[in-house]
């Protein structure tokens, strides 16, 4: 309608549009339905690509570029980070170098100036006055010390001595006194009691040990020095290694063998108690026969073999026992070299080996005895051939261990030692500590009971003023 108004223009474009309609073709009727039509199936084949290998290799190329990229950043901060925390360190041993230094400084200058007033300055001389020094004071408020600068009046100078402590008053006299002892020497000073000395106890327990190292060693003085008599090197070792290490290696020596000589032991009372039916049948009655011989013989080859084991690992039991004992009882070091050298403590250990080496082979007789009941002769002949392969191995072994480490098999020409020619058996310097050790104790038994007031001669010789000092700048810092 719209374009039938507008006229003969709009009427002909209406009219082209008709036209364009009705050579279109008809579409379905409203009621029927349109047939279904089915697809075709289609098979899709892949197409190679070319470039897909090399767009895969590209993206594995900028993927290790970037973790390379990344590694080396990485790299670069942990090294920046390191550098920064080292002179991080650096600056902090400085400061408290610093600081450390500053700290000795102030109590020097707090221990060697003859007037405490000179630490503060000329504020310190105007507080008390031109003629009014200042003095370091200590108060005692229960278990803590307090320390403080106070002037100190004209009057009052002679009951006060130096740092404000107070001085040999009338009512301190007897203190005084007993300070000097009965022959003159300074005693030991006097102390709060509420104050531990602690390290007082520290050097007593120094004193205490230097005593045992060197008590009694004049006693054995002459047989240390001639260390190229001795039967074995144990004394030699003593005064090379110390007491406690050698002491610990002999006790663990004859310990081994106590150990094991009561595990044959066990075996051994149990078989010679209950032997087996074989040892125990009937021999044959006519004594001039071989049978009867021969039964008789390993009858009692087997019982005195086990007899001779059980005697000869209960001795070495034994031996270890007393050893370890005595050695328990050894109060000094001295003690133990004259074990070694008069109590011949080396050939205890030594009996006590023996002694379980030979109830060893005892008891090897007996098992091998055993043996023949069931296999005859057979039995000593594999008996000695295991035994002779056996010691064999084991004395190839031994030697290498002992020539080239043993004190005696190595060292020691006189007693069949080889040593290299550059090394004789020269024992200067141990003999020169241990001559060092005498000397120490010579000067322990003149002064006697007096030994342990030594540690505190020295504090006593500094003198009150500078004990006094010292004790109030302590105070003052904690």
């Amino acid at each position: 309608q719209a374009l039938a108004q507008t006229g003969g223009a709009g009427s002909a474009a209406l009219r082209a549009l008709a036209r364009s309609m009705a050579t279109r073709r008809p579409g379905p009727a409203a009621g029927a339905s349109r047939p279904r039509v089915r697809p075709k199936a289609s098979v899709s084949m892949p197409i190679p690509n070319p470039g897909h290998a090399e767009r895969e290799d590209g993206v594995v190329a900028l993927l290790r570029q970037e973790r390379e990229k990344t590694c080396e950043l990485v790299s670069a901060w942990i090294v920046q980070q390191k550098r920064l925390y080292e002179a991080q360190a650096a600056q902090q041993e400085q400061f408290l170098q610093a600081l450390l230094d500053a700290h000795r400084k102030t109590l020097v200058g707090l221990v060697e100036s003859p007037d405490p007033a000179t630490a503060k300055g000329g504020e310190a001389v105007t507080a008390c006055g031109s003629g009014e020094p200042l003095h370091v004071a200590v108060h005692f408020d229960g278990p803590q010390k307090h320390a403080g600068l106070v002037c100190q009046p004209a009057g009052d100078r002679e009951e006060l001595g130096d740092c404000g402590t107070a001085g040999p008053s009338s009512r301190e006299g007897e203190t005084a006194a007993q300070a000097e002892g009965h022959d003159g020497d300074p005693a030991e000073p006097a102390r709060d009691e509420e104050t531990i000395d602690v390290d007082a106890m520290a050097r007593c327990e120094d004193v205490l040990q230097w005593w045992k190292r060197c008590s009694g060693l004049q006693t054995v003085s002459k047989w240390c020095q001639n260390y190229r008599k001795h039967p074995a090197g144990w004394g030699a070792l003593l005064m090379i290694h110390g007491v406690p290490e050698i002491t610990a290696r002999m006790r663990s020596k004859v310990e081994n063998y106590a150990i094991y000589s009561a595990l044959f032991l066990s075996v051994s009372i149990a078989l010679l108690v209950d032997p087996p039916n074989a040892v125990t049948k009937e021999c044959a009655e006519d004594p001039l026969s071989l049978d009867f011989w021969v039964c008789h013989l390993r009858r009692r080859a087997y019982l005195y073999g086990f007899a001779i084991g059980i005697a000869a690992h209960m001795l070495s039991i034994l031996l270890a026992m007393a050893f370890v004992n005595a050695l328990n009882e050894a109060a000094r070091d001295s003690d133990v070299y004259r074990m070694f050298s008069r109590g011949k403590g080396f050939i205890a250990t030594v009996k006590c080996q023996y002694a379980f080496r030979l109830g060893c082979a005892a008891d090897y007789v007996a098992v091998m005895v055993a043996g023949s009941y069931y296999i005859g002769w057979e039995a000593v002949v594999g008996t000695l051939i295991l035994a002779a392969v056996c010691m064999r191995s084991f004395r190839i072994t031994s030697s290498l261990l002992f020539s080239n480490a043993s004190i005696v098999k190595y060292w020691r020409e006189e007693l069949g030692g080889c040593p290299d020619k550059d090394d004789p058996y020269e024992l200067d310097v141990p003999i020169a500590a241990f001559k060092e050790c005498v000397k120490l104790n010579e000067e322990f038994k003149s002064k006697k009971g007096l030994a342990l007031n030594v540690t505190q001669r020295a504090t006593a010789l500094e003198g009150p003023a500078q004990q006094s000092k010292a004790s109030a700048a302590v105070a003052a810092i904690f």
